[in-house]
C-alpha cells in the first residue's frame, strides 16, 4: 500500500468531492420543506431510540448557555459603542 498520492490523483479527488458538494447543495436547494421536515423528524425519532435523546439535551443545554452569553456580550458591546 502505498503511502501517498501524485499531484494529479489529489486534484481528481478534490474535482469529484466538488462536484458531489454541488449535486448536495442543489438537490438540498430542490427538496420541498415538508419533505426536510420528515427527514428531520426520522433524524430525531431515531437519536432517541439509540439512546441519544439524554446526551443530546445536554448539549442543548450547554449550547443554549453560550449563546446567552454571546447575546449578553453583543448587548455589552453595543452600549460601550453607543452609550444610553
Amino acid at each position: 500500500m502505498k503511502d501517498h498520492i501524485t499531484k494529479s490523483e489529489a486534484r481528481a479527488f478534490k474535482a469529484r468531492w466538488t462536484s458531489v458538494n454541488l449535486a448536495e447543495k442543489r438537490e438540498l436547494r430542490t427538496t420541498p420543506f415538508e419533505q426536510k421536515a420528515k427527514q428531520l423528524a426520522a433524524l430525531m425519532e431515531s437519536a432517541e431510540g439509540m439512546g441519544w435523546k439524554e446526551t443530546l439535551a445536554s448539549e442543548e443545554s450547554m449550547v443554549r448557555d453560550q449563546i446567552d452569553i454571546g447575546r449578553a456580550d453583543d448587548h455589552r458591546l453595543d452600549h460601550e459603542k453607543n452609550p444610553p
